[in-house]
């Protein structure tokens, strides 16, 4: 049986306070002496994986912190910002903001749209894929079962879509309807 081994004293990267470190904490090179710590260490400006305020995730964010629309981590949307620096106000939470050509990290001001609610953005983006598609919006749609382009008369009107008309063409409706109801067997 060998002799009993000293223990380690480290000094925490962060704090500088002396720390005695378990063998997993040896093992797993810890090097600082609390979560505490380490979590500041490995966060904002102190963190390996800073890059200045701007973390890219489905749209570009910049930190910001206090502003009305950040979120818990403190990072707002880069074109929120943008669209409020061009329009001199800030923009309420139910104010989205479009992307005319839909990359999200194009945030010239000439590509930000600033939609007055949700639904008006929900129709930009079925204008641009009528568009995409060949069709001219305002007189087409594109039937959400068979995907074809066909002229707006052939939607059956229904109230609570954002163009006043069904999602499906006439014939895939009346094709529906028939298996719906057990006739297209």
């Amino acid at each position: 049986m060998g002799r009993p081994s000293r223990p380690i004293r480290l000094f925490c990267l962060l704090c500088q306070a002396p720390f005695s470190p378990t063998r997993t904490m040896v093992s797993r090179g810890r090097r600082y002496c609390s979560r505490r710590c380490s979590s500041i260490a490995v966060s904002g400006a102190a963190s390996r994986l800073w890059r200045g305020g701007v973390a890219l995730q489905v749209y570009r964010l910049v930190k910001a912190r206090g502003h009305h629309r950040a979120k818990s981590n403190g990072y707002v949307p880069e074109h929120i910002l943008i669209a409020e620096r061009a329009i001199g106000r800030p923009l309420p939470r139910s104010v989205p903001v479009h992307h005319v050509n839909e990359h999200k990290h194009d945030n010239r001001p000439e590509n930000l749209v600033v939609c007055q609610d949700e639904k008006y953005h929900r129709l930009l983006h079925a204008r641009a894929r009528i568009l995409k598609a060949g069709g001219v919006p305002g007189r087409d749609k594109i039937c959400g079962l068979c995907h074809m382009v066909k002229p707006l008369t052939e939607f059956y009107p229904y109230r609570k879509a954002v163009d006043g008309r069904d999602y499906r063409c006439g014939k895939c409706r009346r094709q529906w309807a028939k298996s719906y109801r057990g006739g297209g067997k």
